[in-house]
């Protein structure tokens, strides 16, 4: 991480551009002795946990399961102050469909001040989780619409399919291949798709200004 603070200056270079002024923010890091947060925000300042990104392999988190271990990978670290520095509100909808937007705005926001792979990273994906997303969107989609999942407020599919999990359970044979957070994949690509529809519209607007969880949707024209 030699380039460590290069980078998180042109990340917050790039915010202050988007916004239109200084974020202000000053960033420091410290030794957080494995406590879970990667990040903190208080005050005007983030905290960055540098021993929480020492590498999957470090003996530190040797007790963690394969796919928590991943999100220790020292280039991981930019991708999680991205998110730390802007975490969507919950809309208060409590249908999945809500908080799968609620987490794709998050990772659009660090797709646009980082980049396409940074986002990856965060979600911990590997080349080939990757690439099954890819390549079977368009069938893992029409099992989230032909459950009518999209508008279920049930706790447990929000589990199964945002929160940080080794794969992501659709009920189906393959379920061991699907990534984790496989819905906040799919929020990412809807809110991709509804910018790309309003292309007039500033990253703000976007995230902030955009119309409530169904109308976006069907603003977004996805199609996979």
């Amino acid at each position: 991480l030699a380039d460590f603070d290069a980078i998180v200056t042109k990340m917050l270079d790039r915010v202050d551009g988007l916004q239109g002024q200084p974020t202000g923010l000053r960033i420091y890091t410290y030794v957080s002795r494995a406590e879970e947060f990667d990040v903190l925000r208080a005050n005007g300042a983030l905290f960055v946990a540098w021993d929480r990104f020492l590498g999957a392999d470090h003996p530190l988190y040797a007790e963690e399961s394969a796919y928590l271990r991943q999100r220790h990978d020292p280039h991981r670290i930019y991708s999680a102050l991205a998110a730390a520095l802007y975490e969507p509100a919950s809309t208060g909808g409590g249908l999945l469909l809500d908080e799968m937007l609620r987490k794709g705005k998050q990772l659009l926001f660090i797709q646009t001040v980082l980049s396409e792979e940074d986002v990856y990273r965060y979600l911990t994906y590997t080349a080939e989780q990757r690439e099954f997303a890819a390549s079977n969107e368009r069938a893992l989609w029409e099992t989230l619409v032909r459950e009518r999942w999209l508008f279920d407020s049930r706790a447990d599919l929000k589990r199964k399919l945002i929160e940080v999990a080794p794969f992501s359970k659709l009920g189906s044979e393959r379920d061991q291949e699907i990534p984790g957070q496989i819905g906040a994949w799919f929020g990412w690509r809807i809110m991709q798709a509804y910018w790309k529809e309003h292309p007039e519209l500033s990253l703000w607007e976007v995230l902030e200004s955009s119309p409530k969880s169904a109308e976006l949707l069907q603003q977004a024209n996805f199609r996979p």
